[in-house]
């Protein structure tokens, strides 16, 4: 069997000093970085998200980091890697220079150089791990321990992060890439891991205190649906303005006269019956109204055909595609509504909400991965009127990545401005990212469901042992900025539970 090789180790504590510093081993000037997190089993490469088959450990307050990942990281290919089994000892020749070392020995040895080394490279798993900062400084690197995020960093000199730095979310890049993610964390969680519960009702439980300052319609003097956050709207079943009354009926949205009492008619009635649409949610204001609901798009439309060849009828469920669906109206005539835009968005309806004339949209998108078959799982996928008709995917390259995450899903998100119609909307997705949401005037968060890996010594822990349970549950919170139906990623953070 293959044996895999695993490099690292660092120390927690930031007052550590090393005074030896190595001569760079690499000829060519270091233009690679990495991230590394404790437990996790991805890392982020230059800006793209990874997957290993190992997870990193702390042991003896070191942070031990798998040497192949690492190395593969800073632009060393496996081939570049070797490892002497009757030794012990690795070596990795890059860029004409060479490193070595071997297990239980201080010992580095860069091109004709030896060097001693606080530490000696542990062998785990029949796994060597071998510390990162020697490596990676005899490669010409800068090392720096992330106390808040557990991490180790990984980056050419002086490039390295401030603390308290937002750093862009990594990508997932390509399609092959894809499939290695989605293997490998699905090969984890069947070992040593506990199952992270996403929180039973997030958009409950937060709460930003920016709250109050959304523009806002007057204060009306009619009842309005129940909010979390004032000058944040939500959707429901029934809205009023306090002269109409605006109300989801089955596959109709009946518009009637409340006010005065004496006048009450219906005046408008929108009909979905066999329109491939069922209304769920609306909003409403002066102006404009949104209708919120479900499409079954039919497994045979022509973005997918073209994947399948000359057998469509052998399609997987993963290409009959659910959507949600918002449809803008101009209300202004209450007699002669007018729609203005579709926006789709390919998953099932999470959360939706309305600040002002700013409208943004949450679907969640599972990934139906079948590692057995050919045809290729789907892409993102949306449909905006403003731009075209037709569906439009969203490409790897742009596909954000929350790097814990464990669960085969996208998270879909788009903004728009109601008063301009014709202006495309703003659509991102997330790879791994769970169905919470909770919206400020200000800022979008939402809770990401994963895995808590429970590791010793680089191995996973026999379930036997842990006895009695604990509580290992963890829950990841992306906050994301929010204003005139874009939003941006600012933070992100971990709370226990």
């Amino acid at each position: 069997m293959k044996k895999l090789i695993i490099l690292g180790i660092f120390a927690l504590a930031l007052t550590t000093v090393f005074t030896l510093k190595l001569h760079p081993a690499a000829n060519a000037a270091p233009n690679h970085s990495a991230t590394f997190v404790t437990g996790q089993i991805t890392y982020v490469a230059d800006g793209q998200v990874k997957a290993m088959d190992v997870t990193p450990f702390i042991e003896n307050n070191r942070a031990y980091v798998p040497v192949r990942y690492l190395c593969n990281a800073l632009g060393v290919q496996d081939a570049e890697i070797s490892w002497d089994q009757a030794s012990g000892s690795i070596t990795v020749i890059h860029e004409g220079s060479s490193i070595k070392m071997a297990v239980g020995s201080a010992s580095l040895l860069v091109n004709d150089r030896e060097e001693n080394m606080d530490v000696t490279p542990l062998l785990k798993e029949d796994r060597v791990f071998l510390p990162a900062r020697w490596v990676a400084e005899a490669m010409g690197y800068e090392v720096k321990w992330d106390e808040a995020g557990m991490a180790v960093l990984v980056a050419p000199p002086g490039s390295l992060p401030e603390p308290g730095t937002v750093t862009p979310l990594p990508t997932v890049g390509t399609y092959e890439n894809l499939k290695d993610l989605l293997a490998k964390t699905q090969a984890q969680r069947m070992v040593g891991s506990y199952p992270l519960r996403a929180a039973e009702n997030t958009q409950k439980i937060m709460y930003d205190k920016a709250a109050g300052n959304a523009e806002a319609d007057a204060a009306p003097d009619y009842s309005r649906t129940n909010v979390q956050v004032e000058g944040v709207d939500e959707a429901d079943i029934v809205k009023t303005d306090g002269e109409y009354i605006y109300q989801v009926n089955r596959e109709r949205i009946v518009i009637a006269k409340a006010y005065p009492a004496t006048d009450m008619e219906i005046v408008s009635n929108l009909n979905f019956e066999r329109k491939n649409f069922l209304p769920q949610e609306i909003y409403v204001d002066g102006k404009h109204m949104v209708v919120i609901g479900s499409t079954d798009w039919s497994r045979d439309y022509p973005i997918y055909r073209e994947n399948l060849g000359a057998n469509p009828s052998q399609m997987p469920y993963p290409y009959q595609q659910e959507m949600v669906k918002a449809i803008v109206y101009n209300i202004e005539d209450k007699t002669n509504i007018k729609e203005q835009r579709e926006l789709e968005l390919n998953g099932s309806y999470v959360s939706s909400r309305k600040i002002g004339q700013s409208f943004y949209l949450v679907a969640n998108k599972h990934i139906r991965y079948y590692p057995l078959q050919e045809i290729e799982a789907p892409k993102p996928i949306y449909r905006d009127t403003a731009i075209k008709d037709g569906l439009l995917e969203i490409d790897y390259p742009d596909i954000k990545c929350f790097p814990d995450f464990t669960e085969p899903n996208y998270l879909i998100v788009a903004g728009l401005n109601l008063d301009r119609p014709d202006e495309g909307a703003s659509v991102s997705s997330y790879l791994g990212a769970g169905q919470n949401v909770y919206a400020s005037t200000k800022n979008l968060y939402i809770a990401v469901t994963g895995y808590k890996h429970t590791r010793r010594a680089g191995g996973p822990v026999p379930l036997i042992e842990i006895w009695p349970p604990v509580n290992r549950d963890e829950t990841k919170i992306y906050k994301f900025s929010m204003g005139d139906g874009r939003l941006t990623y600012t933070a992100g953070g971990t709370a226990p539970g």
